[in-house]
Order: C-alpha cells, then sequence, then structure tokens
C-alpha cells in the first residue's frame, strides 16, 4: 500500500536531489529580485490648476524609463479604477486618488512623499 501524504513538505521526499536544488535556486532568486520601485522616490498630488475644478491625481519624480513609467501608469490605472494618462514623465489619474495610490506605490517599493 502507498504512503499517504498529510501535508504538501511530505511531498518533497518524492523529488530528486537535482530537483531539490532547481527549486531551491528559484526561490533564492525570487527572494532576490527587488520590487520595481526599490530606493526610488514617488511624488503624489492633488491639482485641479486649468481643470475646471476637477481634482486629477498627479504621480512625478519616478527615475524609471518611459516604458517601464507608461506599464506602472496602466497597473495605477487598473487598480484605483479610474481613467488617466501618461506624458512628460508624469502619471496623471482622474478624481482624488491619493489613499489607493500611496497604498499601490508602497506595495511597490517606492518611498512616497
Amino acid at each position: 500500500m502507498p504512503e499517504k501524504f498529510t501535508d504538501l513538505t511530505s511531498l518533497a521526499s518524492l523529488l530528486s536531489d537535482e530537483e531539490k536544488a532547481k527549486l531551491s535556486e528559484e526561490k533564492k532568486k525570487e527572494k532576490r529580485s527587488k520590487p520595481i520601485g526599490e530606493g526610488l522616490t514617488a511624488r503624489v498630488a492633488l491639482d485641479k490648476h486649468k481643470r475646471r475644478g476637477k481634482v486629477v491625481t498627479i504621480i512625478t519624480g519616478i527615475e524609471l524609463s518611459n516604458e517601464r513609467l507608461e506599464a506602472l501608469a496602466q497597473e495605477l490605472r487598473k487598480t484605483c479604477g479610474t481613467g488617466g494618462t501618461f506624458k512628460d514623465r508624469v502619471i496623471e489619474l482622474q478624481g482624488d486618488q491619493m489613499a489607493r495610490i500611496r497604498q499601490a506605490l508602497i506595495t511597490r517599493g517606492f518611498t512616497v512623499k
């Protein structure tokens, strides 16, 4: 009768030494990979200048390539569920999204001011 496994850790006994070594290497790589914003600072502010009184959340000061900034803008728009744009190295999101943006940037490793 085959041995019963009670939890996932006991499944490791089925792996060969090579497979175990490969898995441990992958885990080390995951730990080493740093978040997109580690060590970077982002400034978040509200603005309604020249917008007919409508509030816009502005994110500036992020030192990433334009492609990565565009991808970040897209992620933040999805996170907030709102429209927005990326132009002149500034991310603009419609509405007062300060709390959501601050939390989303902190989880991505940014220092938010």
